[in-house]
């Protein structure tokens, strides 16, 4: 019996699961074992029902198991969303019982549409030094300056910017902001002007809606004050008084000094709403036009010692979960940022087995996966393990998945990446460094933390520096806000094969000028039917 508890849970796998591949390690289709039968004429008639009845309720079994299967798999929107953001000022004598300076205003508007590898503001965590100019002096200059370097590296997509303050009972209305499939994640921020360091804003709203693959068409939120934890003044028109040390931003609370702003009230009424409605959504349609069929050579290899993450000293029986490979086409997710996971990932997040994946995998071959392989056991914290994938024009996308063990729910992986561009194939050595991700099923926030199932279930996130669990710092909590270093590296490569490529890049030209010609035809029957 293995000695350690994820080896004694993968030796109770199912052996059909793992079956060796013609030319490469990989998990082939259900492997069943059947003995001999007896011809259906030689059965007696109470047998032959018997048999078909068994059938029936066979069918139905499967048929359900599929249908189950399906609805499983997250979906993910496509296109590209434009949402047209109004802003709706409500801060007056009448809403805020005459608290209002003869100069209130709110600061020019800061939008942007981004991954969930970014975030501009969240509460219970440090604000940046961008977001603590906004809030104590309305400019966003720096913030401009952070989110034009976080769009050079693919994390925040759209931006907008108001060209002026926005009265505090007027409206204001943006450009449309444009959201992606991989950019699906709206944040905002204005300053209450005058205040000590008080904003409004919106952080991490997601657009897309995961269980149907649909845009929202509309979210209207109201707008509370939040205090930037940078400023220790208390009414509106208060002297600069820094905090020291600074504070975590928390919403901001009535106050019972003499001197607070809101002494008096119970609540805080809100002061402003703002509301992000569809446009249209525009769908660019990237053919993948490589002809030929090719394998990709993946290498996974661990990056995790006490080392390079102090935080917490690295558990005895620390290792990654067989990682799960496979290719597909662009309607079928393994797992995304921002959606809730299938069973067959939660098992992989939480315990390690990829047996559940492994079959949800098998099962959704109709709904695009491809092929799909997996390490044959647990891969070392500094180990690494070699795997090889199919991809084909219908089916250029590859996704990964491996447990960080022990660990509540947490995992690394890829999700996504397009091997193909238009008529070649990827022929560049991509190296993706891989950070922890929490799976959104439990709650805990230490490596070796009891279960504690998170209820309802929410949805794959980073794991960032500020994560705690109540009043328990997480194994990755640094106050400083450090980044995490990557726990393992995934590589992906080529197979090479000059003929080969060659006859593809022909295949695909020729595909190209029969495309023209159509169109030329389909123009030329439009001009005709207009002339005449």
């Amino acid at each position: 019996i293995p000695a350690d508890p994820l080896s004694r849970s993968l030796a109770a796998t199912p052996n059909w699961l793992v079956v060796p591949h013609p030319h490469h390690t990989r998990l082939e289709a259900v492997r069943r074992e059947r003995g001999p039968s007896s011809p259906l004429t030689k059965l007696q008639p109470t047998r032959v029902y018997q048999d078909m009845w068994y059938l029936v309720v066979a069918l139905i079994v499967a048929a359900s198991s599929v249908r189950a299967a399906h609805h499983a798999v997250p979906i993910m929107c496509h296109g590209n969303a434009y949402y047209n953001i109004t802003f709706y000022g409500m801060w007056s004598e009448a809403t805020h019982a005459g608290n209002v300076p003869n100069t209130s205003m709110f600061s020019p508007a800061s939008a942007a549409s981004h991954s969930s590898e970014y975030e501009m503001w969240r509460p219970h965590t440090l604000a940046s030094d961008a977001v603590k100019q906004v809030a104590e002096t309305g400019s966003n200059e720096l913030l401009k300056t952070e989110l034009e370097l976080e769009q050079e590296k693919k994390k925040v997509h759209d931006t907008y910017f108001g060209a002026g303050p926005m009265d505090a009972m007027g409206h204001a209305d943006t450009e449309s902001l444009v959201f992606t499939p991989t950019h699906h994640f709206g944040s905002f921020v204005s300053m209450v002007f005058p205040s000590p360091d008080w904003f409004v804003g919106i952080y991490n709203i997601d657009l897309c809606g995961s269980d149907t693959g649909k845009w929202m068409k509309k979210r209207s939120i109201n707008l509370y004050a939040w205090d930037a934890g940078t400023d220790s003044g208390k009414d509106f028109e208060s002297a600069d008084d820094p905090t020291d040390p600074v504070d975590e931003v928390t919403l901001l609370m009535p106050g019972s000094d003499a001197d607070s702003a809101f002494n008096g009230f119970s609540k805080i009424p809100k002061f402003a709403t703002i509301t992000l409605e569809l446009a249209h959504v525009k769908y660019e349609k990237k053919e993948c036009m490589a002809m030929s069929k090719e394998t990709y050579h993946v290498h996974f290899e661990g990056m995790w010692t006490n080392e390079s993450h102090p935080r917490v000293p690295m558990p005895g029986t620390a290792q990654f979960s067989p990682v799960v490979v496979a290719s597909h086409n662009e309607d079928y997710v393994m797992w995304k940022p921002g959606m809730a996971v299938s069973e067959g990932v939660k098992k992989v997040a939480e315990q390690g087995p990829p047996d559940v994946l492994l079959q949800e995998l098998k099962d959704a071959e109709c709904l695009g996966v491809k092929d799909f392989t997996s390490a044959a056991a647990p891969i070392a914290t500094m180990g690494s393990v070699d795997l090889y994938i199919d991809v084909d024009q219908y089916h250029p996308f590859i996704s990964a998945v491996a447990m960080i063990f022990p660990s509540p729910d947490w995992f690394v992986g890829i999700s996504w990446i397009n091997l193909c561009d238009w008529c070649f194939w990827n022929d560049d050595t991509i190296e993706l460094a891989l950070q922890p991700w929490d799976a959104g099923t439990d709650d805990g926030a230490e490596f070796e933390s009891d279960n504690a199932a998170t209820t309802p279930p929410g949805v794959v996130s980073l794991i960032t520096t500020d994560q705690m669990s109540g009043s328990a710092l997480g194994s990755f909590y640094n106050r400083l806000r450090q980044h995490i270093k990557p726990l393992a590296t995934i590589t992906i490569e080529r197979k090479m094969d000059a003929e080969r490529d060659y006859k593809n890049l022909v295949l695909a030209w020729k595909k190209s000028f029969e495309q023209y010609k159509m169109e030329m035809e389909k123009w030329k029957e439009e001009e005709c039917m207009s002339s005449d």
